[in-house]
């Protein structure tokens, strides 16, 4: 089995190549990313630095775009909020415009990965919150960023704000 330690930036991660699925992927709590399936642990992992970018990092379409914000109803994936609306950012202590910024749910640094199912609209607020940590589902990023944020209680408490 092919295995290695890489390092993307400043994190070390465990990388196997999958025969089942043809490919690299990342082990994460003791799994590969891409199956689930449980990784078979060799004597020792080979160290490498990644680097070079096998696939290139491209921008979404404006339709990509409207097609994401279409699907999530015009509101941040994480914090629900509606993308036009203001709200209290307490870092800059004023109101600010949610504005939507297409992010990767899995980070591009850990997968290089540009399938449209890896795209999420958020608001620059919950994005930048997220930055490139990986989550394994939906429901722990969004408890992670609202948390972060301050805004425990996530939609029901801003869906309570937007009804008062």
């Amino acid at each position: 089995m092919r295995a290695e330690k890489v390092m993307f930036g400043g994190v070390s991660m465990y990388r196997v190549f999958c025969k089942e699925c043809d490919g690299w992927t990342l082990v994460s709590k003791g799994r590969k990313r891409c199956c689930e399936a449980e990784p078979d642990r060799p004597d020792q992992y080979v160290r490498k630095r990644v680097s070079t970018e096998t696939q290139t990092f491209r921008r979404l379409s404006p339709k990509a775009k409207r097609e994401i914000l279409d699907s999530q109803g015009n509101r941040c994936i994480y914090c629900d909020i509606e993308f036009g609306t203001l709200y209290f950012n307490p870092k800059k202590g004023r109101d600010v415009e949610a504005t939507p910024s297409f992010d990767h749910f899995q980070p591009w640094a850990m997968v290089k990965s540009n399938i449209a199912d890896n795209y999420v609209a958020a608001c620059v607020s919950c994005n930048s919150t997220k930055g490139s940590k990986i989550f394994d589902t939906l429901e722990q990023a969004r408890l992670y960023i609202l948390e972060r944020r301050g805004l425990i209680g996530g939609s029901a408490t801003i869906q309570a704000n937007r009804n008062e």
